[in-house]
């Protein structure tokens, strides 16, 4: 595969501002789509631009053989904002290269990873070494949540029919390839609490009526017991769903805590025996994004707030529901909350773990090539973030989810200064043609 060509490509690709979380951008998004229709159109490939779910959608699909199987490979065009106002050294919508790494919003997440797929399918259909049908599946919501991809999924179902699905939008762990076997999912909960019906004078009342925001820390702090383990009744916290050939597996991922406490600006991990990657990725924990009470404003105003708001992100185990989660968390709060407060708890949103079906030998072939390709083992592994498409495809469409992340970890997705590393973009192509080719 010609970097050099790839890399033109991907100059083109992330110029596009195609930004979906800013209506301002809508233009440059729908471009992107009519960009990237056009070109798979040059390369031999039926295409084209569904516009009816959002942001266009990029259908294209080229059959090979009646004989052969079909890959669905899936990724996204749109990407989150980014400004030289922020901190970039550089235009971060002008591909730049520095220090054996490409730089721009988009390289990495998720346009350079799709285009290396792209980009190999056209070089094996020229070449006519292609494997497999193949369906492309690119759209422009998926840092707006895919709000609308159910829906195309379901409505699409007979042109997505397919044998396996590929799709590459994440990174490396310890410069091993993985494979994810599944995804935590997310419960975000308003909590708020009243203790009085409004603030009230500190120095008249000071010490002779209750402050929310003590009321709400410390119920907050009983959410996690001394050793930091998931306080919530009736939520078993531990790996016992787990097979032991995948116990064993993740257990072989490689963790500098050094390196970890670099990257997160931490001073120590938290429960320092359990493995990072389970923690991370697999049990259940509860982050307080959002805490306010009182006076927010410059100076002091000295008063007792009567008020205090939590917004409080669950990140759930597949082996919970999102449904048990509120129910406990709801339990947790009616039994800890003193009585002389009340309570709201609403809902905002809440999105249910997958747990990917990994023994199929669709998983297993790309597992043996990634680790071939890069030379270095390939382990599963479970993303303490969520996909929802995974699930999606593996739902509807009844067929195995290969996820395999083709980025350096410090690519800083969504940040300053998101990068590709050029030796990984190059083993990217040569494990997607390994994949990909007869």
């Amino acid at each position: 595969m010609n970097f050099e060509d790839y890399k033109k490509l991907l100059k083109e690709f992330v110029g596009f501002r195609s930004i979906s979380t800013d209506q301002r951008y809508k233009a440059e998004v729908d471009a992107t789509a009519g960009w990237l229709c056009d070109l798979i159109q040059k390369n031999g490939i039926d295409a084209k631009e569904i516009t009816e779910y959002d942001n266009n959608i990029v259908l294209a699909k080229f059959v090979q053989s009646n004989k052969a199987k079909t890959v669905l490979i899936y990724g996204h065009y749109d990407v989150q904002p980014a400004s030289i106002q922020e901190g970039w050294d550089f235009d971060p919508f002008v591909l730049n290269e520095k220090n054996k790494k490409l730089y721009a919003r988009g390289v990495v997440d998720n346009k350079g990873q799709i285009l290396i797929h792209l980009f190999t399918v056209f070089e094996l259909i020229k070449l006519g070494q292609l494997n497999y049908n193949v369906i492309f599946l690119i759209e422009g919501n998926e840092e707006t949540g895919s709000t609308s991809l159910e829906r195309f999924i379901n409505d699409y179902k007979n042109e997505l029919q397919c044998d396996f699905v590929l799709f590459s939008d994440g990174e490396l762990t310890m410069k091993h390839p993985v494979i994810e076997t599944g995804f935590r999912g997310i419960v975000n909960i308003v909590l708020k609490v009243m203790t009085s019906s409004k603030d009230n004078h500190s120095g008249l009342f000071g010490g002779s009526i209750p402050n929310a925001a003590h009321v709400l820390s410390a119920l907050i702090s009983k959410m996690y017991d001394e050793e930091g383990s998931l306080n919530l009744p009736g939520i078993n916290n531990s790996v016992d769903h787990i097979s032991s050939d995948l116990l064993e597996d993740i257990q072989k991922i490689p963790f500098d805590e050094s390196t970890f406490l670099k990257n997160t600006g931490a001073k120590s991990k938290l429960k320092p025996n359990t493995n990072f990657y389970l923690q991370n990725g697999y049990l259940t924990c509860a982050e307080v994004t959002t805490l306010t009470s009182g006076y927010q404003g410059e100076g002091f105003r000295n008063a007792i707030p009567g008020s205090a708001l939590a917004k409080i992100n669950f990140r759930i185990s597949p082996k919970h529901t999102s449904r048990q989660i509120l129910s406990s968390f709801e339990k947790f709060v009616k039994n800890n909350i003193p009585q002389y407060a009340k309570y709201s708890i609403q809902l905002s949103e809440a999105i249910e773990p997958i747990l990917l079906n990994t023994d199929n030998e669709f998983v297993r072939k790309v597992k043996q090539i990634a680790s071939q390709v890069y030379e270095k083992d390939c382990y599963f592994k479970f993303c303490g973030a969520i996909v929802p498409v995974a699930g999606l495809f593996q739902s509807i469409l009844q067929v195995p989810v290969v996820s395999l992340g083709l980025g350096n970890e410090d690519c800083n997705m969504h940040g300053v200064h998101e990068n590709f590393d050029v030796d990984l973009i190059k083993k990217g192509l040569r494990l997607s043609q390994a994949v990909l080719s007869k």
